[in-house]
C-alpha cells in the first residue's frame, strides 16, 4: 500500500495529518526536517508527498526536483498564493499548491486520487 509523506516544520500539524489519514486507512511518513525527508526518500512505497513549504528555504525545491526524479508526486502547502510560487511550483513539477487553511475533504480527495484509491 502507498504511503503519504508529509513535511512540516509544525509537529502538532503532522500529528493532527498524520492521524487523519490514518482514519481513512492511509498510512503516512513524517518529517519535521530535510534530514526527516531525506530518510524517507528511498521508501518504495512513497506514493504522494504533501510539502509544507511554510518556514523552509529555498534548498526545499532540490527536494521538489529529488521528488521529481522518483516519480513520487508532490502538492505544495503554502500560507499565501503568490505568482512566484505558482510558477516555481509548476517548473519543479508540483501536483498543485494548497493554500492554508486546507480543507480535510479537499485534501483527503486529492490524496486518494493520486493514490489511486
Amino acid at each position: 500500500m502507498k504511503k503519504v509523506l508529509i513535511l512540516n516544520k509544525n509537529q502538532k500539524n503532522l500529528e493532527l495529518m498524520s492521524q487523519f489519514f490514518h482514519q481513512h486507512g492511509i498510512t503516512s511518513c513524517l518529517a519535521a526536517n530535510y534530514k526527516d525527508l531525506e530518510s524517507f526518500l528511498q521508501d518504495e512505497d512513497m506514493g504522494v508527498a504533501l510539502l509544507d513549504i511554510s518556514g523552509f528555504d529555498n534548498n526545499i525545491w532540490s527536494y521538489c526536483q529529488e521528488l521529481r526524479s522518483r516519480d513520487i508526486p508532490f502538492v505544495l502547502i503554502s500560507a499565501t498564493r503568490t505568482d512566484k510560487l505558482d510558477a516555481t511550483s509548476i517548473k519543479e513539477g508540483a501536483r498543485g499548491v494548497l493554500i492554508k487553511p486546507l480543507s480535510p475533504k479537499q485534501l483527503l480527495t486529492l490524496v486518494q486520487t493520486i493514490l489511486g484509491q
